[in-house]
C-alpha cells in the first residue's frame, strides 16, 4: 500500500524520466517489459505494471502505451 501511495504522488517529470529510462533500456539492450528496476528504497517492481497503473491514475497524462514499445 505504501508503494501505491508513493506513485500516486509522483510528479509527471519523475514518471517521464522512468518511461524514458525504460525506453532507453529497450532500445540499447533489447530489454523487455519484464525488466525490473529499483525505484524506492531498493524495492524492485515490474515497471510495466507501474506505467500502466500511472496511466490509469492520470488519464490526462500525455504518456501513451503501445506495448511492447512506449511513445512519449
Amino acid at each position: 500500500m505504501a508503494r501505491q501511495e508513493y506513485f500516486k504522488q509522483m510528479s509527471k517529470d519523475d514518471a517521464l524520466a522512468i518511461v524514458r529510462g525504460l525506453y532507453a533500456l529497450q532500445y540499447v539492450k533489447g530489454a523487455s517489459w519484464t525488466v525490473r528496476a529499483s525505484i524506492v528504497g531498493g524495492e524492485q517492481m515490474d515497471l510495466s505494471s507501474f506505467l500502466i497503473a500511472y496511466n490509469n491514475e492520470h488519464s490526462d497524462d500525455l504518456i501513451r502505451y503501445n506495448l511492447p514499445s512506449v511513445e512519449i
